[in-house]
């Protein structure tokens, strides 16, 4: 975090060098998010986001850096805020709604709207402007019997609600139309610019089959054709296949793009078992599903199906569980869906707020302590995130455009905001997450005993260490995290490196580290 503050205080870290040992000193908890508490805000009233965000200190990021841009899930803000995001924070500019051919008719058609002043933007400097989408997710509306499971008599199986439900077999064509009928915005819009991220955001199609899996042992035709397999093999094949005809689509539509993600497909963040015993009836396995996008996507919603920053299944050993699996398929990075808190209270009279001047909550109930979430954040960047998306599922009192009071400003709004420091942060580090390696450190996984932790062990829990290491060179970058705030020293053991000591802070420390005379020197990385 680039704060006046937090730069002096780590300036004198790297001076503390002893035979050969590098130690790193003590930094306040909270440096880096002390300067979104309205400090340079204008002064009394309410202001819009837009006026508070430009108030706040900015990133700096490295010129010329190719981390992609960041972008958002939830509801669209105003055109004004989005083109300052993507000013100033990191961001993509953000298209509103989902792409389908309407939507991309209506913006091409009204270059005053709000979608159309996007295009524009894009359109008049793609190098500095980046364009984020969602994808319309369609099936043909009409489709043939042979598309949905039917029992032995021929009957539809309803799911649920529905009176009929999506066969694993359905024909390839029908595949092929709901490529098409996914695509055909994109490639409109992509006739007036490139379009940089495109966000599949899943749930539609095949289900999991915690939701599925009795409605398809009714139908003769899917059991026959799963054969030997496991439901979980046979699942995640045929869901691959049905989101490689949508990606088909998709890539052929934008050939220029620099992303296509889909939720979720990534590693599995509830990876509990070898390779050889894992399955998870509400996932699919990357192995079948790495096709259907270029990228590994995992989500991080903070206690959402995990115990937070600690417990006994906390976010960063979920998180390098499903690393350890990407890698066995040579994905070294991801783009990832966060956030640390969306289940607001729906009879309060505001939407929830952040103040910076709390103490650490390292349990929080539904929101997660920002300050830890930094520190996160950064583990996750190195472990090989590369970008991600911000995510917020409530909708706020007034709406995302509403007006605050500067020293209170909204939770959706500040968890942006430190995403695109963290993200600037690590654009002078995109050597490191692009040719870099994780180091696997000395022990196992504690849940995934056939891979490694991915970590290096510090004597206490919750002082979590990583490291990367460069080729052929003797560079590394380290990060370590309080993960429950308490803040101190962490020794560790890095081959090639030697022995090094930390500071574990709650907003994580990042390192640069090398060898001199053969002994370790570590100092803190640029913009720290």
């Amino acid at each position: 975090m680039k704060t006046l503050t937090g730069m002096l205080a780590f300036a004198a870290l790297g001076m503390a060098l002893l035979a050969g040992r590098a130690t790193a000193g003590d930094v306040p908890a909270k440096d880096g998010v002390k300067a979104l508490d309205g400090g340079n805000a204008p002064a009394g009233g309410t202001v819009t986001p837009l006026q508070w965000l430009k108030s706040q200190p900015k990133p700096v990021f490295r010129d010329g850096h190719m981390l992609a841009p960041l972008t958002r899930w939830g509801w669209a803000m105003s055109f004004d805020v989005a083109k300052e995001l993507a000013d100033n924070w990191g961001y993509a500019v953000e298209f509103a709604g989902y792409v389908s051919e309407k939507v991309a008719d209506e913006a091409l058609a009204n270059p005053n709207g709000r979608n159309g002043q996007c295009l524009a933007l894009v359109a008049g400097n793609p190098q500095k402007y980046k364009l984020g989408v969602l994808l319309d997710r369609q099936f043909p509306k009409d489709m043939p019997p042979e598309a949905y499971v039917r029992d032995t008599d021929g009957n539809f199986i309803p799911e649920k609600s529905s009176p009929k439900s999506l066969s694993p077999e359905m024909p390839e064509d029908c595949l092929k139309q709901a490529g098409q009928l996914s695509a055909v915005g994109l490639a409109k819009l992509h006739t007036r610019c490139p379009i940089a991220i495109i966000q599949n955001g899943g749930e539609y199609g095949l289900n999991v089959l915690g939701f599925i899996q009795k409605c398809w042992e009714k139908d003769p035709k899917v059991v026959a054709a799963k054969g030997d397999l496991s439901w979980y093999r046979y699942i995640s094949r045929q869901k691959a296949r049905e989101q490689k005809a949508v990606a088909d689509a998709v890539r052929a539509a934008t050939p220029d793009r620099l992303l296509y993600v889909f939720y979720t497909c990534g590693g599995d963040t509830h990876r509990h078992g070898t390779l050889e015993t894992f399955h998870d009836d509400w996932a699919w396995d990357y192995s079948d599903m790495r096709a259907c996008a270029d990228i590994a996507t995992n989500e991080y919603y903070y206690h959402d199906f995990n115990s937070g920053w600690i417990g006994k299944d906390d976010m960063l050993t979920q998180a390098l569980g499903a690393k350890g699996h990407e890698l066995r398929f040579g994905m070294k990075n991801s783009y990832d869906y966060l956030c640390p808190g969306y289940k607001q209270d729906d009879k309060a009279p505001t939407p929830p707020v952040w103040d910076a001047g709390l103490a650490i909550d390292n349990n929080a109930k539904a929101f997660g302590d920002l300050g830890l979430y930094e520190g996160f954040l950064k583990c996750l960047y190195t472990e090989g995130m590369i970008g991600g998306v911000a995510g917020y599922f409530s909708f706020p009192k007034g709406g995302f455009d509403a007006a605050f009071s500067p020293d209170k400003p909204p939770q959706y709004l500040v968890q942006m905001v430190i995403l695109g420091r963290v993200h600037a942060l690590f654009s002078h580090q995109e050597a490191f997450l692009r040719k870099g390696d994780l180091l696997s450190g000395p022990n196992k996984h504690a849940k995934v005993t056939d891979q490694p932790a991915y970590e290096f062990p510090t004597g206490n829990p919750n002082r979590r260490v990583l490291a990367r290491k460069m080729p052929d060179q003797p560079k590394w970058l380290i990060t370590a995290w309080a993960s429950d705030g308490v803040e101190g020293p962490a020794t560790v053991e890095i081959p090639e490196l030697g022995s090094v000591t930390v500071q574990a802070r709650a907003i994580g420390s990042v390192y640069e580290a090398t060898t001199k005379d053969g002994k370790p020197s570590v100092a803190p990385a640029f913009g720290e």
